[in-house]
């Protein structure tokens, strides 16, 4: 004999099953949002970071020098404002400006530490880790990178594992190292 299902339970499931999605779907877009609450993303850095991964390197430098006017203002308006420094070193570091823009992501991280807020603070970590990679200290970068993973916070290995930013960290076998230890972990 089969088993007979209602059309009321089968209505009950599909109902039930639409509402999980729901939640799912809402979880993913609280987790966006909280990562965009804690960014101040001009254009200009914005775009600069395109034109690089384009190969555009005249339009970056454009760019990111308009951004870096704009940020200027922004940091001395909100000195204290980890975001804003953040942004700053990685419009320093698309300037090639490595110390500069290093002691920018340091100081945002230094405002805003983890130990502060452990979601929003490590935004200004991995931030610092995107600075560290784009200067080219890929060590300091991955160092950064296991310190996030370690803690509880928002990010996953599959953060890194898609950000451009980070394609020159991922060829390095220190990174293969930290992407065996954590992937398939939530």
């Amino acid at each position: 004999m089969g088993c007979k299902v209602s059309r009321f339970g089968i209505i009950s499931i599909i109902i039930a099953a639409l509402a999980l999605l729901v939640l799912v779907i809402l979880a993913v877009i609280f987790m966006y949002a909280t990562m965009l609450l804690g960014s101040y993303l001009p254009v200009n850095m914005l775009k600069g970071i395109a034109y690089n991964f384009l190969d555009e390197s005249d339009l970056a430098a454009k760019a990111f020098e308009a951004s870096r006017v704009h940020l200027e203002q922004a940091a001395q308006d909100n000195p204290e404002d980890a975001r804003v420094f953040s942004s700053f070193g990685k419009t320093l570091a698309g300037l090639n400006r490595k110390q500069e823009a290093i002691a920018a992501g340091r100081y945002a991280v230094e405002l805003y530490p983890v130990s502060l807020d452990a979601f929003l603070g490590a935004d200004r970590v991995v931030n610092l880790a995107q600075i560290y990679a784009m200067v080219g200290e890929v060590a300091l970068a991955i160092g950064l990178m296991q310190e996030i993973l370690s803690t509880t916070n928002i990010y996953t290995i599959y953060n890194f594992e898609l950000d451009p930013n980070f394609d020159t960290v991922r060829m390095e076998p220190s990174y293969q190292e930290l992407r065996d230890e954590f992937i398939g972990q939530p």
